[in-house]
């Protein structure tokens, strides 16, 4: 069935250049850099855009700048179909697909199991692989990042959430794998008349980031019946819903809780174009495994515990004796101290709160850090009067290094004691220091209660619609 028979291109020329070299400019741009966005994400799938290279290869080219130097040996390409309607999935008799780099080889052998096993859900319909340019816009992509690599290409029909469920199932088994790169084809909100779809009319590009983000929202959760409960209820124009939703249906099945969601980039034509009363919206997500630092990066020595407490002091006393802050030496400092950080600076008096500010992200040098922190806790915490020279004879100081914060799913995660936690909902953002729960004697419900309330929220504002991040601290003081 397959010997032989190629897919040529059917949309270069309309939707990117049919030409290698214009295409290898174009890509220069995106891949030849040192720097891979996300080198510390494992990406086992990406979500892309597939409209004209104009409007969304650079968005698309963020995601496949996140998985360009990982070794996979197939790719599988879950997109919508635009032209034929059927149900189910369909793949091609092609033994090849066509780009400008030259022909992508189909993994035959993934094709004829599925075919054999999961009859009642696949048929191999050819005029659904040939013209849609859901499909045909990656390959250009794949071809150039992974020249030697199989594909598995699949069109996705009309589904109900029963054929969903069960389908997730089936690809997860035999699809979803650490050599295995998914690709969902799917541009989002198609906005204006053209579209049929004008849920709003004023504030359109807000509307619209509001709209999509919806949808990002529960991508984000790995929520397949929330994702298609919120299509459902906003009619929202996501063409590539179905394949969004067999990848969320098959992590459903997914036994790692590693697996994570990173949005790396929302866009859309209305920005490009000026023109929001036809707009289509185009997002680059990555789904995979966040690898975690060795923790040997976050031990500190005693040593560099009392520069740091030294560091600190010193540029709190500069304020009334400049000479005092001159003696702290910086050139004998680790690399460790020298490398961007993130700190508390917390300070006591008589055993209470006198001043605390930090930094949950490093931007700079770790001593530098603590330096700029101490000052600002002494000087510039809008809950306390500037400290004074009596008091700062008579405060004891406190440091948390951070690391790094990660998104968790459910607030259960949150480990008291372990862990820092960040609240974020809408434009409110709290967090508390792992140090805090323990000193007030909270557990995780009262914990997550008073965070709300920090961020100005009623205290069971943290049950609904709320984002996570958790951290650890190395905490060291002078008491």
């Amino acid at each position: 069935m397959f010997a032989g028979n190629v897919r040529t291109m059917t949309v270069a020329g309309q939707f990117y250049p049919d030409s290698r070299e214009v295409l290898e400019d174009l890509f220069l741009g995106y891949f030849e850099k040192d720097k891979i966005l996300e080198s510390d994400f494992f990406s086992r799938a990406i979500i892309v855009p597939h409209a004209g290279y104009q409007f969304s290869a650079s968005t698309a080219g963020k995601a496949y700048n996140c998985v360009k130097k990982n070794d996979y040996k197939r790719v599988v390409i879950l997109a919508p179909s635009h032209r034929v309607s059927f149900g189910g999935l369909a793949v091609g008799d092609f033994e090849t697909l066509e780009t400008p780099f030259g022909g992508l080889d189909v993994d035959i052998d993934i094709l004829n199991l599925l075919l054999d096993r999961y009859s009642n859900f696949f048929a191999v319909r050819s005029e659904t692989l040939l013209y849609e340019h859901a499909l045909e816009v990656h390959l250009p992509f794949i071809k150039y990042l992974f020249p030697e690599i199989n594909i598995v290409p699949i069109i996705c029909g009309h589904l109900d959430g029963n054929e969903i469920s069960e389908l997730g199932k089936i690809l997860y088994k035999e699809l979803w794998d650490e050599e295995n790169l998914w690709i969902i084809s799917s541009d989002f909100t198609h906005y204006g008349r053209s579209f049929d779809y004008l849920p709003f009319t004023k504030n359109i590009k807000e509307n619209l980031a509001d709209l999509d983000m919806g949808a990002i929202d529960m991508i984000e959760k790995l929520d397949c019946e929330g994702f298609r409960r919120y299509i459902g209820e906003t009619g929202a124009t996501v063409c590539g819903r179905v394949p969004i939703s067999l990848m969320l249906s098959s992590l459903n099945n997914c036994e790692n809780q590693n697996i994570k969601t990173k949005l790396i980039e929302y866009i859309t034509s209305g920005e490009l174009t000026g023109d929001f009363y036809q707009s289509v919206s185009y997002v680059s997500m990555i789904i995979g495994e966040k690898l975690h630092k060795k923790k040997e990066e976050c031990i500190l020595s005693e040593v560099e515990k009392k520069t740091m407490l030294d560091i600190a002091r010193a540029s709190i006393a500069t304020r009334w004796d400049r000479n005092k802050g001159k003696k702290t030496k910086y050139d004998d400092l680790t690399n460790l101290l020298k490398k961007d950080g993130a700190s508390f600076v917390t300070l006591h008096l008589n055993g209470a709160l006198r001043g605390c500010i930090g930094n949950l992200e490093a931007m700079e040098p770790l001593y530098l850090n603590i330096k700029h922190n101490a000052e600002n806790a002494a000087f510039c915490d809008p809950r306390f009067s500037m400290l004074t020279e009596k008091e700062f004879n008579e405060i004891d100081i406190e440091i948390s290094v951070l690391t790094a914060p990660e998104k968790i799913r459910d607030p259960k995660e949150f480990i008291v004691g372990k862990h820092g936690i960040i609240l974020q909902k809408g434009m409110s953002k709290s967090v508390f220091l792992p140090q805090v729960a323990p000193e007030q004697g909270w557990d995780r419900s009262t914990t997550l209660s008073h965070l709300a309330m920090k961020a100005g929220l009623s205290p069971d504002a943290w049950r609904i619609n709320c984002d996570f991040y958790v951290f650890e601290a190395i905490v060291f003081g002078e008491k």
